[in-house]
């Protein structure tokens, strides 16, 4: 799953604070930004706990949520929003120096990934440092981004979609002083809109990968939309320019975004801040990537994290548009074929007969056997990874496993696997 963030133009308290226990300190890393000393430190306690929350009419929704404590700094650097399992949203400045104590009261291990930071490996919220319940875990790095509309999630080995999924996510918005002079609309006029997708049961309880292997592979797709938590969302808004700050939360679904009768957006930035100059579109794509770096911009519209940034730069050069890469902008100016990777032959020869020798060698009637397994299994919604597994222990080989499945779910699946 993925996100991407961008802002185009056109807060309530109410925090609980967390406890301390057993925390884990990762190292403070200098790093080569100079020091920012008339800004404060800002120390928020943040847990992560189960909840509920009236979403729908009749029974609340069970959710999973950050709360936020603000124990050192201007509490107006911690927002949440109203009535909805999203948040905190932190804004801070270039230079500031962030400390974030997470105290996990999940069930299951969590971390925190601030995405799109440039902060030390420690404080990035590798899988490796998940914390198991009722453990802490000491954030402490100081703020080089550039003004942009960044954020962090849940990051923990193979729970992060449906953490998130759950309600795990939050903004973090840098402002500095090249936005400051620039008198873009602030305050009510500066609106966060994060754009989900979920699936609800009759009970209004979500519901993560109902389809099993087929949502993992090809990506979970929810029925109902929700704009910061809320389905059906709406505001009234005053005969002014706004500043929307988009984020697609969504694990997989693409966003076409417009106005309904047609008037053009004007786009300031993307998830690496403001472009150099803005841009007119009629409308924009926002497409989800989990870490991709290139916006690509073509003929009325802009792309927001292609999903394969190779694919799409040597498309792009070939219709010799405009790229965007992070923040800065160039025109194409030649067309230069990708290199096509080249098999070694002796290699490739090695390999045949490495898998001549396993089949000559293996438990056809096993093999067999786990096949014919999986094909059954693939039938229904199950989970297939520990079949998968199964097979690839006793010498089954990735081919025969698409094979199989090619026969249930069809050619495309069999070839994006």
């Amino acid at each position: 799953m993925g996100m991407g963030a961008g802002t185009l133009t056109l807060g309530a308290c109410g925090l609980i604070p967390s406890a301390s226990s057993d925390p884990i300190t990762a190292p403070v890393i200098s790093t080569s930004f100079p020091p920012a000393p008339d800004l404060p430190t800002l120390a928020v306690d943040l847990t992560a706990g189960k909840a509920t929350l009236p979403i729908f009419s009749g029974p609340e929704t069970s959710i999973w949520r950050y709360q936020a404590s603000a124990k050192e700094g201007s509490g107006e650097s911690i927002q949440t929003l109203r009535g909805s399992y999203l948040g905190p949203i932190f804004r801070v400045r270039q230079g500031q120096r962030v400390q974030v104590r997470l105290k996990n009261e999940l069930p299951d291990p969590t971390i925190i990934h601030w995405h799109g930071l440039r902060i030390p490996e420690d404080m990035d919220g590798h899988p490796r440092s998940a914390i198991a319940p009722g453990k802490s875990y000491e954030y402490d790095f100081q703020v080089i981004n550039r003004a942009g509309t960044y954020w962090f999630h849940p990051h923990p080995h193979e729970l992060t979609g449906p953490q998130v999924n759950y309600g795990l996510a939050g903004l973090f918005i840098v402002s500095d002083d090249e936005e400051a002079a620039l008198g873009l609309p602030s305050g009510e006029y500066d609106i966060p809109l994060v754009i989900q997708d979920r699936t609800f049961d009759s009970q209004n309880q979500m519901v993560y990968l109902a389809n099993g292997m087929m949502d993992q592979m090809i990506g979970f797709l929810g029925d109902t939309i929700l704009v910061n938590g809320a389905p059906k969302a709406s505001m009234e808004v005053k005969a002014s320019v706004y500043r929307l700050r988009l984020l697609n939360g969504s694990n997989s679904r693409i966003y076409k975004l417009a106005w309904q009768d047609g008037a053009p957006l004007t786009v300031i930035a993307t998830d690496g801040g403001l472009l150099e100059k803005p841009v007119t579109r009629d409308y924009i794509a926002k497409i989800d990537d989990m870490g991709g770096a290139l916006q690509a911009i073509e003929k009325g519209y802009m792309q927001n994290e292609i999903q394969n940034a190779a694919y799409a730069a040597q498309q792009a050069v070939e219709r010799k548009e405009q790229i965007v890469v992070g923040v800065n902008a160039f025109e194409v100016k030649e067309e230069r074929s990708l290199e096509r990777l080249e098999v070694d032959p002796a290699i490739e020869a090695a390999q045949k007969a490495k898998l001549k020798e396993l089949r000559e060698t293996r438990d056809q009637r096993l093999v067999e056997q786990l096949l014919a397994k999986l094909k059954s299994a693939a039938s229904g919604t199950g989970n297939l990874m520990p079949l998968f597994v199964e097979c690839v222990e006793n010498d089954i080989t990735l081919g025969e496993i698409c094979n199989t499945l090619r026969v249930v779910w069809g050619e495309y699946v069999a070839e994006g696997f």
